[in-house]
């Protein structure tokens, strides 16, 4: 015969999914604040800062520094383009750069404008990416045609953009991550959600998303 645990078993072990749900850790939750691989978020947030703090046209950018965190094995986090579809440009943190020094942030919608986009594809190709030490801020330079110089560091990104501090917080990230659907699409999925431990099952929330427009 078959033994519980055996592979061939069509029942789990007894107790694998003891006390599922009964604990959560916020605290230790990462929520990506851009389309990106997890190696770009630091990058694309100091182009934020570039081109939050400073008045200038991507097309004068004669130069781009960064030096980020090392990717190891994932190569594609260094790949300087021309980008072809949407997972290549997603993995890149040299894409998410250019998009956002172009574009002036960084989204789903720009992501997907930024695509073929010859000036993105251009700009990424003057990236000049160096792999620091792990765990180390990351530091972008842009260095324009006539001499001006400006940098941004990722050692002040606020540690809400990465990580919750609590359900609040959570809940206020929403809008932005569902920005390209509508609000009242929106407003059914807060409700749906909110309700969500008194109801038996969770077909309500997946038919929604599965429609959302």
């Amino acid at each position: 015969g078959i033994s519980p645990t055996s592979p061939q078993s069509p029942h789990p072990p007894a107790g694998l999914l003891e006390g599922l749900g009964a604990e959560w850790r916020l605290d230790a939750m990462a929520i990506k604040p851009y389309p990106c691989a997890g190696a770009g978020t630091l990058p694309i947030y100091c182009a934020e800062r570039v081109v939050a703090l400073n008045a200038f046209e991507s097309s004068a950018i004669a130069r781009i520094e960064l030096v980020t965190r090392p990717w190891g094995y994932m190569t594609g986090v260094a790949d300087l383009g021309p980008f072809t579809n949407a997972e290549q440009a997603m993995v890149s943190a040299a894409f998410g750069v250019a998009a956002t020094l172009v574009y002036g942030n960084y989204d789903v919608d720009i992501l997907m404008k930024a695509l073929g986009d010859p000036r993105v594809d251009a700009l990424a190709q003057r990236i000049e990416m160096t792999a620091a030490e792990p765990g180390c801020d990351s530091e972008l330079t842009v260095t324009l045609a006539d001499g001006r110089t400006f940098a941004a560091s990722s050692g002040d990104i606020p540690s809400t953009l990465l990580r919750p501090t609590d359900w609040d917080n959570l809940v206020s990230r929403f809008p932005r991550l569902a920005s390209s659907v509508s609000r009242e699409t929106r407003n059914r999925i807060v409700d749906e959600i909110a309700a969500l431990d008194q109801r038996k099952t969770c077909h309500g929330i997946v038919e929604m998303l599965r429609a959302a427009d």
